[in-house]
């Protein structure tokens, strides 16, 4: 009879006190044999051979198998608790449902290719052990020791790896699908290119571990430490990443989209070209980390700590970066189309020649910020602290920085056609070669500002303090100075034709040679000013007083003088001051000289048409509706933005900016036809009508006013496309109630009859909003009409 059945018989006698004690059966060969349901336990089988045994269920508790060979044997739910297996060979075996707590598989080298899926080997040891693709799934590895263990392309899916130790293992390839690793040490393991689709690795202690190319879709790693840790090219996809601290961690090009990396601290990683679209990193820590390249789109980064990071070239469109943290940010070159700074931190940051669109800076913290070159249009600063900002040749067309802080800031060369800065506070402000036509600084703050060669036709001072400021070569044609304070303030070859100055306050300022062509002062109060040399033919003074006001040698041909109170004010050598205004000034108690008088008696100055005066005035008419036509460009720019996506909302809102285009296009090419009338008109008119060309001249004046309120139309759709939509949806239902209403109508129809029709051109509708429609019915009983 064969040895293993005679031993085995011995084992069914043996009496149950006996059969606990050691068996000394090493050596021998059991190969092949059938050994199913056997009690072996506290056996010694060093270096035996069990090759293609059947061991199913057999009882090998505390058994030494130290060199014992069990390739391709059968232990499916056999018993290896305390087992002592060091060294053993088990390539091919069946170890499924094998239970072998706190056994010890260490240092087997052929330990591959078995089957150990609902194995229980919690405490196992594994260590310096060859588990190459072997398939533990679903088997419960809790405490196991994987150190420098071998386990590339090992199944490892829906196994509980909780608290393993695998430092320095080689997980190659393999995969852990659903696993979980919470607390597990990976401390230098190798992880490339292993599949942690939704595993558990909360807690895991993974510093310096090598993940490149690794799958983590889904993992839940919160809390784990990945210090130094190596995720090139990893897929991120929704993995969670919450209290995480991965400091100075590798995870360029990594695919982090949708994952949550909120209170992480990630100091100092390398995003470099990673995408981190949609992604949560609230609160994170991200000091010196760099994003050069990356993409964030949007990502969460509200409260983030992002300190002398690297975001240059960064595709940030849609981001939140609200109450962030970027002192010193590197954001050269960044797309921030869409994306919200709203209350961040941004001291000292870089954002030269950043591209963004509709961004919003809303109450943020931009002081000695670089903004050289960088492209802002549409953006909105609203309440902003810019202070010291270094922004020259940056775009900021129809931009919104009312109330924003912008004192000792550089916007030198820099285009801001459009742009609100409506109660902003602009002291010591540099602003020169800027394009500010149209521009709102309505309550602004410019005291000792500096503006030269510049353009600022049609802007809105109205309100503004411009004490001190001092404007050189600037053009301020129709510029609106309404109540406006100008103590102090410097025009020194300026261009400020069809102005007006009404109830605005001049004290001390210097208006000497400045061009005033058909300019308005009314109620204003003129004291120490110097307006010598002044062109101020056409202008009008209502109402005024002028206190030691500086007239002399200026050009007040056909100049409108009406309740003026003179005290001290010089009128020498004036050039078309005509005897009925002399007698007009003296009885407003002015003193005209003699050589003034004599000169008005030889003849020498009487009120003629200037048509070079007309052309310049035409000029400036041009260039407002050349101005208009650029806005109109911008809206069709707005409208290419919404493309042709089939999307029925968007084809709607494409037709209503179609709509729009048309009709001011419309209203573009009907002031392109009177530019002409207005010229032959004067050119028709004689060197002696002057009454007719003050005419000509005030009606120059309210089409460019005209053309001003049409383009900041256009401006605020430009700004707001989604706002214009809803107000145009609401106009639609037709029940609609506002607080103020304009008719705009052709000109020169002033009254209603039945002789004499308005054509209604415009309504202009502010504070609307819908109403519920009228209850037939109701309006029925009361007996009023529909």
């Amino acid at each position: 009879m064969p040895l293993f059945l005679h031993l085995g018989n011995m084992a069914d006698n043996i009496p149950p006190d006996d059969r606990a004690q050691p068996q000394n059966v090493s050596g021998p060969d059991w190969s092949q044999q059938d050994l199913r349901d056997r009690d072996f336990s506290n056996a010694n089988f060093e270096g035996a051979n069990f090759e293609g045994a059947n061991l199913a269920r057999a009882n090998l508790t505390g058994a030494n198998l130290r060199q014992a060979n069990l390739c391709r044997a059968n232990l499916q739910g056999a018993n290896l608790t305390n087992v002592d297996a060091q060294g053993a060979l088990f390539s091919g075996a069946d170890l499924s449902d094998l239970q072998a707590p706190n056994a010890d598989f260490s240092n087997c080298d052929n330990f591959n290719r078995c089957d150990l899926r609902h194995a229980v080997l919690e405490n196992a040891n594994f260590e310096n052990s060859n588990l190459r693709r072997s398939n533990l799934e679903a088997a419960q590895l809790k405490g196991a020791n994987f150190k420098n263990a071998r386990l590339r392309r090992t199944n490892l899916e829906r196994a509980d790896l909780t608290e393993i130790d695998a430092i320095a293992a080689n997980f190659g390839a393999a995969k852990l699908k659903d696993a979980c690793l919470h607390q597990a040490k990976l401390t230098s393991t190798y992880l490339r290119g292993v599949d942690f689709s939704n595993a558990d690795l909360t807690e895991a202690d993974c510093q310096e571990a090598d993940f490149q190319g690794a799958r983590l879709v889904g993992a839940c790693l919160d809390d784990a430490n990945l210090k130094y840790a190596r995720l090139r090219r990893t897929n991120l996809t929704e993995a969670s990443f919450q209290r995480a601290t991965l400091q100075d961690a590798k995870l360029s090009k990594a695919d982090a989209t949708a994952a949550n990396f909120s209170h992480a601290i990630l100091r100092s990683a390398d995003f470099k070209g990673a995408i981190l679209d949609s992604a949560k990193l609230q609160h994170a820590r991200m000091n010196l980390v760099q994003l050069q390249g990356a993409s964030l789109r949007k990502a969460d980064l509200s409260h983030t700590h992002l300190q002398n990071a690297e975001l240059r070239g960064a595709d940030l469109k849609n981001a939140t970066f609200e109450q962030a943290n970027l002192e010193s940010a590197m954001l050269h070159g960044a797309y921030l189309k869409g994306t919200n700074f709203q209350k961040a931190s941004l001291i000292n940051a870089q954002l030269s020649r950043v591209r963004t669109k509709r961004a919003n800076f809303d109450q943020a913290v931009l002081t000695g910020a670089g903004l050289n070159g960088a492209d802002l249009r549409f953006s909105s600063f609203r309440n902003a602290q810019l202070n010291q900002v270094q922004a020259e040749r940056a775009n900021f067309s129809c931009a919104d920085l009312s109330n924003a802080e912008l004192s000792g800031s550089r916007l030198n060369r820099a285009t801001l056609s459009g742009t609100i800065f409506a109660g902003a506070n602009l002291t010591d402000a540099r602003l020169n070669g800027t394009e500010l036509a149209g521009v709102d600084m309505s309550g602004a703050c410019l005291i000792n500002a500096q503006i030269s060669d510049a353009n600022l036709a049609c802007i809105n001072f109205k309100n503004a303090d411009l004490s001190g400021a001092k404007f050189s070569r600037v053009t301020l044609s129709n510029a609106n100075f309404q109540a406006a304070t100008l103590a102090a303030t410097e025009f020194k070859n300026c261009y400020i034709s069809g102005a007006d100055f009404d109830s605005a306050t001049l004290n001390g300022t210097q208006l000497r040679g400045a061009k005033l062509l058909h300019t308005t002062f009314s109620n204003v109060s003129l004291t120490n000013v110097d307006l010598s040399q002044a062109y101020l033919s056409y202008a009008q003074f209502e109402n005024s007083e002028a206190i030691a006001t500086d007239f002399s040698g200026a050009d007040v041909t056909a100049v409108t003088w009406t309740d003026l109170s003179f005290q001290g004010a010089m009128l020498t050598f004036c050039i078309g001051l005509s005897a009925e205004s002399i007698t007009q000034l003296n009885a407003y108690g002015a003193t005209c000289p003699d050589d003034t008088l004599k000169s008005t008696i030889d003849g020498l100055q009487v009120e003629q048409v200037r048509r070079e005066d007309g052309e310049d005035r035409l000029t400036d008419f041009e260039e407002a509706l050349n101005r208009f036509q650029d806005t109109l460009n911008l809206l069709e720019s707005v409208r290419q933005g919404f493309g042709n996506n089939p999307i029925e909302s968007n084809f709607r809102h494409v037709k209503m900016l179609i709509e729009k285009l048309e009709q001011f296009a419309n209203k573009h090419n009907k002031y392109r036809r009177v530019i002409g009338e207005i010229e032959t008109d004067m050119n028709a008119l004689g060197v002696n009508d002057a009454i007719a060309f003050k005419e000509v001249l005030e009606s120059i004046r309210v089409r460019i006013s005209r053309l001003k309120r049409c383009q900041n139309e256009l401006e605020g759709i430009c700004r707001n496309p989604l706002m214009f939509f809803d107000r145009c949806l609401l106009a639609s239902s037709g029940y609609l109630s506002a607080d103020s209403v304009w008719l705009s109508t052709e000109e020169d129809q002033d009254h209603w009859s039945d002789d004499n029709p308005i054509e209604i051109t415009e309504i202009y509708l502010e504070g609307f909003y819908p109403n519920d429609p009228p209850n037939e019915e109701s309006d029925e009983e009361s007996g009023q009409d529909n």
